[in-house]
């Protein structure tokens, strides 16, 4: 009788356990499927500042998946040579993605010509708080091609970008991968504004976002 109820304890607890770490696991699966839920803006990017001037962006954005929220980034970037770009990031946001921070730097392949586009690639690191919970690290490529156009109503400069890469989280990690279409208009030669639409591939999130951008 005696070893019948050890035996019956001993299962109960097992099996408690086992449950817990079930739990437990469902838990941080549901936490990286959540913070995984992001987006990669790609904002003024593939316009190239000239070496030893810079740009400030001032970018909002509006995330449509995922629960509705909107985001605000602020972006310095730097131009170090004729093909590459230094860019600062930080900003904050509404929803499960809040205080943000990290850059790009920027590598500009083959120039935008008279006969063929510009295409390049970015390499991108974002800490990201998360509402509630610790923070993750966000690190992207995000290849891009770009036309700028003469018009009547001045410069238009459309892009196509996919962003893709991971997301890094308390041991998780989850692969991203966006589609972004979007445009810069060029108002004077130091003024430019930016609108872009960005649609989820993989782990991330469809958004609307804009902004205008000052060059110096």
């Amino acid at each position: 009788m005696l070893f019948a109820m050890r035996s019956w304890c001993s299962f109960y607890f097992q099996a408690r356990r086992s449950r817990s770490r079930f739990i437990w696991s469902l838990v941080g699966l549901g936490s990286v499927i959540l913070i995984s839920q992001t987006q990669a803006g790609v904002f003024s990017l593939p316009h190239l500042v000239n070496p030893g001037q810079f740009a400030i962006g001032f970018e909002p954005g509006f995330v449509m998946t995922g629960g509705a929220a909107m985001d605000i980034n602020l972006k310095y970037t730097h131009g170090i040579s004729e093909s590459n770009n230094l860019t600062g990031i930080v900003g904050t946001g509404g929803g499960a993605r809040q205080f943000r921070i990290g850059g790009s730097f920027s590598f500009d392949l083959f120039p935008d010509l008279v006969n063929q586009p510009g295409f390049g690639i970015a390499i991108q690191s974002l800490f990201v708080q998360l509402a509630g919970m610790t923070g993750s690290l966000e690190t992207t490529a995000i290849p891009y091609v770009h036309k700028s156009f003469n018009t009547i109503y001045g410069v238009v400069e459309p892009f196509l970008a996919v962003p893709m890469g991971l997301v890094l989280f308390d041991g998780f990690y989850r692969n991203l991968s966006t589609v972004v279409v979007g445009s810069l208009f060029e108002y004077n030669e130091h003024i430019r504004s930016v609108f872009e639409f960005g649609v989820t591939l993989n782990h991330t999130q469809t958004y609307l976002s804009g902004g205008i951008v000052y060059y110096h």
